[in-house]
């Protein structure tokens, strides 16, 4: 298989750097063993998992040093399905971390995932270009075309993933809706207002330490209340009556500018940047295959 000197150096370098990628990752899960904890079993998954990551570590490096030795399909393709295993670790391990943390933590594995993508990017553009140094029908494009259109190309993608993004970012924390007429109402000294509603049996805790003024709401007011469910919680953000609206102080920035009867607006934005982003990205992939293709 003759692939192009351009393709193969870069290719060698996006290998390379995952490798020190994962040898990094490697090193933080094995010095992190210990880490705020004594019990001997969780000790042993994590030092499980960081002879995991190093095993993996090695992995790739083979794939690294087989393709750098001789450039073969029988190195080539290896080391592309190598790049979709690292793709789909990483996306699966942040996916993991965002979801247990709340989206507190997770993003970092956005580094690998899109180096595993970009270096797939790359395998097949040199697929596609595999014994032609010269390119179709052997015209050299210009230098500023070349550069020029890819790096729009990237713009789009990068523009879909945005979107992307902030679909996710706006639903990451599961704020849900609930209404209903107020079935009771009980106020705690020294705590806060505690209150059901005849459509759920749960209790909203409304603590004096998250609303600097109690919500104004009486048994039989209908009312409105915005809830994070992420990780469980349940906790109250916003509730809405006849009587004003009242937000969490502390936490009230997950769901301002919008108010419980306007959270409508929100989810509609929400799967409005989830569609575009789906289909910006998606068109600016397969552009960005077809300049490639062309190449």
């Amino acid at each position: 298989m003759s692939v192009r000197r351009g393709w193969v150096a870069a290719i060698l370098l996006l290998v390379a750097v995952q490798c020190l990628l994962w040898f990094v990752v490697a090193e933080i899960a094995w010095a992190l063993r210990h880490f705020l904890t004594s019990d001997p079993q969780v000790i042993t998954e994590r030092t499980r998992a960081a002879v995991a990551w190093f095993v993996w570590c090695g992995v790739n490096f083979a794939g690294l040093l087989a393709f750098a030795i001789r450039r073969h399909r029988l190195t080539f393709w290896p080391v592309a399905a190598i790049q979709v295993a690292n793709l789909g670790i990483a996306v699966w391990s942040g996916f993991q971390q965002v979801s247990q943390t709340c989206g507190d933590h997770g993003l970092e594995w956005l580094i690998p995932s899109g180096l595993a993508a970009v270096t797939l990017l790359v395998m097949y553009g040199a697929w596609r270009r595999r014994g032609d140094p010269t390119g179709p029908a052997g015209v050299s494009r210009p230098v500023l075309r070349r550069i020029v259109q890819p790096a729009l190309l990237a713009v789009w993608i990068a523009a879909g993933l945005g979107l992307l993004g902030l679909s996710w970012h706006l639903g990451i924390q599961g704020i849900q809706r609930q209404s209903g007429a107020v079935a009771t109402v009980r106020d705690e000294p020294g705590a806060g207002l505690h209150l059901t509603l005849d459509a759920a049996s749960r209790d909203f805790p409304f603590l004096q330490d998250f609303y600097d003024t109690p919500p104004d709401v009486r048994v039989g007011d209908r009312v409105a209340v915005l809830t994070m469910e992420a990780c469980g919680s349940g906790f109250p953000l916003a509730v809405q009556s006849q009587r004003g609206t009242w937000i969490d102080s502390i936490q009230g920035d997950l769901v301002q500018p919008f108010t419980p009867n306007t959270w409508w607006l929100h989810e509609l934005f929400r799967w409005l940047s989830l569609t575009a982003g789906i289909l910006v990205s998606a068109s600016g992939l397969v552009a960005l295959l077809r300049w490639i293709g062309r190449r």
